[in-house]
């Protein structure tokens, strides 16, 4: 017996009780207006390829997910990642679910339902209406074709959106015979759920024209979408790896394809100055321990501010100085990282007892892509190109700007994290994000007034780069 049978056996059974507890003329007849699933398919809001984003406390594949209380703190996430629709798996035993939570979401969230559950009788679809529900799956492999056509057009009349699921091309041509217009192929097989993306994007292409393709199971990451929408995907439904993520939106974004870059606001002196920056949004606050800086602090009291600081990552900046003072330093103050800023090599870095930044210093008119087997060399965590002291600032019409796209062809060559430092201020950066968007950004002088960090230029800065970053 398969895991599908021993579904089918239960839900079989929670009909009968249910039927019993609520019987079909309590529910039937209902006016509930749903809202447009079938609209929001049609017209994603980012890009071309909607996304449902999915709640569901457990599966048989991996075991629990989440707990009952877990349920509107995900569905305000999911709205806030600007999700198109919301998928929700109902079924209790398995899945942990109940109808409850369509109405309990519904209540909080102004984002398009669709009620995921093995629905084998015609009582669950009034039942899914009554709940609120705006779409249904319909399973064909659990289903014959005539009660599939049965249970498409019962939807429709009462104003479900039916999302007819198959897993081969029998279940395709079924699926094709009804009025239903969202067809979904399911990358997992139910009888066994292993997943099988390539076989689905196969599928994918035989879906007839005027009907759309969406794409269950298996997105883990942008390559999986990248292979849905070649295929023809209008949708991608994404489930556990939304369940198990503690950022849904940055989770989705990258999905989307949307890159945000990190910032790091560098030469803090002052608790003032530190939480300005991370009040701004700040992801990283750098620390210069190198005395020949102007921007210079002593470890004792950069310790005092650090203690007083949550939210944010923090970074120590040294220069040529020795190894031993280097780790007791990060030790001591807990950083999360040690940027290097001199000639290090790769056996020093490879000694420094926390995640390691290295700098390389890059001419703006040189093609930083020649410097990849040079960076290769080193086992770091992330690498920032900066620019010679005392060159001119970015600016878009002038050689002294970093040429964008060699340093997006110097990204994917040493395939590490890439910070960008130099020159950067709130009036060029969004200049340069047009054509690629790095890791991180650090700044300095570029939010600075008379050598002070600047409130409003770093709320600028912050703004334009995050704003800008697609």
């Amino acid at each position: 017996m398969t895991i599908l049978d021993q579904i089918v056996i239960n839900k079989l059974e929670e009909i009968k009780v249910t039927k019993k507890k609520y019987p079909l003329h309590k529910v039937a007849g209902i006016s509930n207006k749903g809202r447009r699933f079938l609209k929001s398919i049609e017209n994603p809001k980012d890009g071309d390829i909607a996304f449902i984003g999915e709640i569901k406390l457990a599966s048989p594949s991996v075991g629990v997910l989440g707990k009952r209380g877990d349920i509107i703190k995900k569905a305000i996430q999911y709205e806030n990642a600007n999700l198109d629709a919301i998928s929700v798996v109902t079924d209790k035993k398995y899945f942990k679910g109940e109808v409850s939570f369509i109405k309990n979401i519904k209540s909080i969230s102004k984002i398009p339902i669709l009620a995921k559950d093995f629905i084998l009788n015609p009582y669950q679809i009034y039942q899914m209406k009554l709940s609120g529900a705006d779409a249904i799956l319909l399973i064909v492999k659990i289903l014959n074709e005539k009660t599939l056509n049965n249970f498409v057009n019962l939807s429709m009349k009462l104003g479900l959106e039916p999302v007819v699921e198959v897993n081969d091309k029998e279940e395709l041509k079924a699926a094709a015979k009804t009025k239903a217009k969202l067809i979904a192929i399911n990358s997992r097989n139910l009888n066994n759920f292993k997943i099988d993306i390539d076989k689905a994007c196969r599928l994918g292409k035989l879906i007839p024209k005027g009907r759309l393709f969406l794409a269950f199971s298996g997105v883990k990451s942008r390559e999986e979408i990248k292979k849905y929408k070649k295929s023809g995907a209008k949708a991608v439904l994404v489930g556990t790896a939304l369940m198990k993520a503690t950022n849904p939106k940055d989770l989705i974004q990258s999905l989307k394809g949307i890159q945000k870059p990190k910032i790091k606001i560098c030469g803090i002196k002052t608790i003032k100055e530190a939480k300005l920056a991370i009040s701004a949004g700040a992801d990283y606050l750098g620390f210069i321990f190198v005395p020949s800086s102007k921007r210079f602090i002593k470890p004792r009291r950069a310790k005092q501010i650090i203690k007083r600081l949550k939210g944010v990552k923090i970074v120590g900046v040294f220069q040529n100085q020795p190894l031993d003072y280097v780790n007791f330093v990060a030790k001591d103050l807990n950083l999360d990282f040690v940027q290097l800023h001199g000639n290090e090599d790769g056996g020093y870095t490879s000694k420094i007892n926390k995640k390691v930044i290295k700098v390389f210093v890059i001419k703006p008119e040189d093609n930083a892509n020649k410097y990849g087997p040079i960076m290769r060399a080193y086992k770091v965590d992330y690498f920032m190109i900066d620019r010679p002291k005392n060159k001119v600032t970015f600016s878009a019409n002038k050689k002294t700007i970093f040429n964008p796209l060699d340093i997006k062809k110097l990204q994917e060559k040493i395939k590490t994290p890439i910070f960008l430092s130099g020159g950067l201020n709130s009036n060029n950066i969004q200049t340069f994000l047009s054509d690629f968007v790095p890791f991180a950004l650090d700044v300095s002088s570029g939010v600075e007034t008379d050598g002070i960090k600047d409130p409003v230029k770093i709320n600028q800065f912050i703004k334009n780069a995050k704003g800008k970053a697609t």
